[in-house]
């Protein structure tokens, strides 16, 4: 064959689709890049080829880029843990979660940091190097940086439906017990002493400040999770409504926002409105995580199939989402590495790996890769995460110069 004409397309792929039986052989949309040679044959082509491949495997595409990339953080111990990295410095307030996640995701790395998020007295906090330094010293005296939140807690349920550590689970239920607030003081001793009659213990608290308060959604699903396990959730949990009503509170927010039954439906069906109502970006996020708890314990009924179709229906791009919905599948898979950083399109400053994609908003809009504010900031765990939950349908990273095909397969761009 002549190629003296001197201009020589070849055919590489522009994105990646994959085959059906989980066999990991990609298959290309072919798209023409237009190598332009000098005149010859067809083996100064296959040999120029070649030279590159091994040029670029060597100097950029070896090995794994998600994994080289992800930040680790260090807490006080030494003990390095998955977390974001803002400005070069540890950003692990989402930690609990994240980690939950990669947990669950079959990742010893995220099993790990949860457990070592937890202190001896049975108190989780937000990552470990917080549970090593009460907070960064800041204990719970900053409202707007507290030692834990409600969204930290799904996590830790996460954590133990992915690990069965019930023992960790049935500490930090005896935790949040002992440590409610006394919130109507017996009138003799001025504290809740005495006589039962004479007192009244607040809500379970997640620490000291009263903005950790365990709302009306999670403390069903800690109820959902320890009945679960055959676990005590303790009186604060399940006396949760009746002590709200003793001292008044009416949620009128929640009502307002959700209606006026919202706190007499069971689990499935507040998730259900929280789904249709709450926010997209995190707050759907944060739904997207319950309805994978209440899936994972076996809890399947018409309200959660409902909020499912809710999540998928508003965010429609999202393969968490559609990991929720469908399991593994070769779209979430496709969808992953269209959004996901590699060589080609890396992280703009790896100073700044802050986005957790999956909790983004308006998936229908992300660019490909997704950027923030034009910026290509994942902190890669993401990713990795959603690897991990179908590691048949994304290219191997065996060697080198595959490694290079896979990576071009990967691009939407030649």
């Amino acid at each position: 064959m002549n190629y003296s004409e001197g201009q020589v397309f070849f055919y590489f792929s522009a994105k990646l689709s994959f085959s059906l039986n989980q066999t990991n052989q990609p298959l290309s949309h072919l798209k023409p890049a237009g190598l332009l040679l000098p005149n010859g044959n067809f083996s100064t082509l296959v040999l120029l080829f070649g030279l590159m491949s091994i040029f670029y495997a060597k100097v950029t595409f070896a090995g794994d880029y998600w994994e080289d990339h992800a930040y680790l953080c260090e807490a006080p111990n030494g003990y390095r843990f998955p977390a974001k990295s803002d400005g070069g410095e540890c950003a692990d307030g989402d930690s609990t979660l994240f980690n939950a996640l990669l947990c669950n995701s079959g990742d010893k790395r995220g099993c790990d940091a949860v457990r070592n998020s937890q202190t001896g007295d049975g108190q989780f906090w937000r990552s470990p190097r917080r549970a090593q330094t009460n907070n960064i010293g800041k204990g719970d005296s900053d409202s707007k940086d507290l030692p834990f939140s409600d969204d930290q807690n799904l996590g830790v349920l996460l954590y133990v439906i992915s690990t069965g550590d019930t023992p960790a689970f049935q500490r930090w239920l005896d935790w949040l017990e002992r440590n409610r607030p006394c919130s109507r003081p017996n009138p003799f001793t001025q504290d809740c002493t005495g006589y039962a009659w004479l007192y009244v213990k607040g809500l379970p608290r997640y620490c000291g400040h009263a903005n950790c308060t365990l709302q009306p959604i999670y403390r069903d699903m800690l109820k959902e999770v320890a009945d679960y396990f055959n676990l005590s959730a303790q009186s604060g949990i399940d006396h949760y409504y009746s002590i709200a009503s003793t001292l008044t509170l009416g949620f009128s927010d929640l009502i307002l926002k959700y209606g006026f039954d919202y706190l007499d439906l069971p689990t499935t069906s507040k998730l259900y409105l929280n789904s249709r109502f709450d926010e997209s970006g995190f707050p759907l996020h944060l739904d997207a995580v319950r309805a994978l708890i209440l899936h994972k314990i076996g809890n399947p009924d018409l309200a959660l199939n409902h909020t499912i179709k809710e999540l998928i229906s508003r965010e429609p791009k999202n393969p968490f989402y559609e990991y929720v919905s469908e399991g593994a599948t070769v779209s979430v898979a496709e969808l992953v590495i269209q959004y996901c950083p590699s060589p080609i399109h890396p992280v703009d400053d790896m100073n700044y790996r802050v986005d957790y994609t999956w909790e983004q908003a308006n998936s229908s809009q992300w660019s490909k890769p997704f950027k923030h504010d034009g910026n290509e900031r994942s902190m890669l765990w993401d990713c990795i995460m959603m690897r991990n939950l179908s590691p048949a349908y994304y290219p191997k990273y065996d060697s080198a110069v595959p490694n290079v095909i896979n990576y071009l397969l990967l691009s939407d761009e030649p």
